[in-house]
Order: C-alpha cells, then sequence, then structure tokens
C-alpha cells in the first residue's frame, strides 16, 4: 500500500481532470467502493448515519449512504451547514437521495454505522463549531451505544500529511486513491482504525509514494507455489543466534516467523541453559 502527502493526491486528481475524468465520476467511484467496503465488513443491513461538512468529502458519504440504502440499510443524514452552503457536488449529491430524509439516529436492529464525511485531505487545524460539536456526538454514540465510526479517506482534524491533530475517532478508515501519509504516523494511525482502501482506476498511479506498507496482498507475487516434490533443503536455510535471560520468548517468536516466511530449515543458536524452556514451545522438525 502507497502513501502519499495531500498536496501529492490533489495532483494525482488534477492529472486524471485533464485526462477528461470528471470529478464528479471520482467521487460517485469513491462512494461506491466505500459502500462496497462496509457492506463486506457488515453484511447484516443495519443503520447508517452520514455527518456531513459542506465539501467534496461528505459528498463521498451521501454517495455511499445512497448505495448502503440500496443494499438495505436505514439512513439518516446530520449536516454542520445549511445546503446552501454545500459545494456544487454534494449538493448535487443530497439531491439523488431524495427529499424526505430523517436527521434522527434510525430505529432497528442491526450495527449503527457513523459515516464521518466532517472535512477532507485539505482541512488543517483543530475542529471548530459547528464541526467540532458533531465530532463529539460521534464520540459520544461510540462510546454509550456501540456506534461504528467509519472515516471518509482521513478521520476529519487529522492532518493529511503529519497525522497530527485532534478530531473524530474511527473503528475504520476507507481511504481513497491512495492512502494519505499521515494515516502512517501518531496520532493520525491511532484515530484511524482499521485502514482499507477503495483504489480508484482512473487515478493516474502515484510517480513516487513517500512511503510503501507491504501487506498480505503484497506478498503474493514473491512466494510463488512449491513443487509436489519439495524438499525442506530447497527453500534455504537460516541461523538465528537469540534469546538472553527472561527474554526466550524472542527466540521462539524469531524462528517461528522465519518458517512461516517459508525457509526450509530454521537452526536456533542459544545458551545451554535455556534449551529446556525453548524445547517445548519450539515447533517440531
Amino acid at each position: 500500500m502507497s502513501f502519499v502527502t495531500g498536496a501529492a493526491m490533489r495532483s494525482l486528481e488534477e492529472a486524471a481532470f485533464r485526462r477528461g475524468v470528471s470529478a464528479e465520476l471520482l467521487m460517485d467511484l469513491a462512494g461506491e467502493g466505500i459502500a462496497r467496503r462496509l457492506i463486506d465488513h457488515f453484511p447484516q443491513p443495519g443503520r447508517a448515519v452520514a455527518y456531513v461538512g459542506k465539501g467534496n468529502n461528505g459528498g463521498d458519504a451521501l454517495v455511499a449512504l445512497r448505495h448502503l440504502r440500496e443494499a438495505g440499510w436505514q439512513i439518516s443524514l446530520k449536516s454542520a451547514y445549511p445546503e446552501t452552503e454545500w459545494g456544487v457536488l454534494p449538493r448535487r449529491k443530497r439531491r439523488e437521495l431524495g427529499e424526505s430524509l430523517d436527521s434522527r439516529i434510525p430505529e432497528g436492529p442491526g450495527p449503527l454505522l457513523l459515516l464521518d464525511g466532517l472535512l477532507g485531505i485539505g482541512a488543517r487545524g483543530a475542529l471548530r463549531e459547528p464541526l467540532a460539536r458533531l465530532a463529539e456526538e460521534m464520540a459520544w454514540l461510540r462510546d454509550s451505544h456501540g456506534a461504528i465510526v467509519a472515516a471518509m479517506d482521513l478521520p476529519s482534524g487529522i492532518d493529511a500529511d503529519t497525522g497530527e491533530g485532534q478530531g473524530v475517532v474511527a473503528d475504520l478508515t476507507i481511504t481513497v486513491g491512495v492512502a494519505k501519509l499521515g494515516l502512517s504516523t501518531l496520532p493520525g494511525i491511532t484515530s484511524a482504525g482499521r485502514l482499507l482502501l477503495v483504489p480508484l482506476a482512473d487515478l493516474p498511479s502515484p510517480e513516487g509514494s513517500a512511503l510503501e506498507l507491504f501487506c498480505p496482498d503484497s506478498f503474493t507475487s514473491l512466494l510463488s507455489p512449491r513443487r509436489h516434490d519439495f524438499h525442506k533443503g530447497d527453500s534455504g536455510r537460516i541461523g538465528l543466534l537469540a534469546g538472553s535471560p527472561g527474554m526466550t520468548g524472542a527466540a521462539v517468536l524469531a524462528a517461528t516467523a522465519a518458517l512461516r516466511a517459508g525457509a526450509g530449515l530454521v537452526t536456533l543458536h542459544v545458551e545451554p541453559e535455556f534449551l529446556p524452556s525453548l524445547a517445548a514451545p519450539m515447533p517440531p522438525e
């Protein structure tokens, strides 16, 4: 997974616009991808409330809300600003939801999902009113009612580049296009919760990212299938010098990790007095 700064992300979007991709198309793709990620995680329909500001981050949340409703979720909307102050695209996405939309928390079974669409990557500084009030409401519902907070792109109040700031604490963050650098550093990484990515095929690939994070999917192409006549001697040997008084667990972890990474034979070199405590937890040959 690649991480880029907010400025780099805006450059990718501008490159897409020059190729004829519209901002509305990117918003529609982002919102649909966010909804699909949420439905994958919560297959049982529940209740979803979108908390929106007046920018395009809120537009992503509105598109996601529409797709959740089509999947059987009960939905409602809470806005920090009158709709007359919203941007053009968020107002259009609000109209696509229809006229009748309650601002109260829906009643019923299933998970209570709060979509944080208050602020996007261009925001800087602490959350101010009326945004702060809605962020506090989300925190209260999370603590008192077990609501699940899902941030659109990054938690509101967190700097996209540095991860600094105080704002929404999310259970999961669904970042769009390319992950933002602030989601990889403290305190942003703790505010983001679980990080999910919605790739956008219409965005160009970043030429150089500020950070690369290896995920399970990253290793698929590096680990080729093993032959039926595979022998442990065909996959390399590793010698480990590990363990010290009171810290023999480090030796167990290192040896087990080497085996799970695909090493054919792992030899652990330790002081003789550690052998009894290591014999039981070590995997068999």
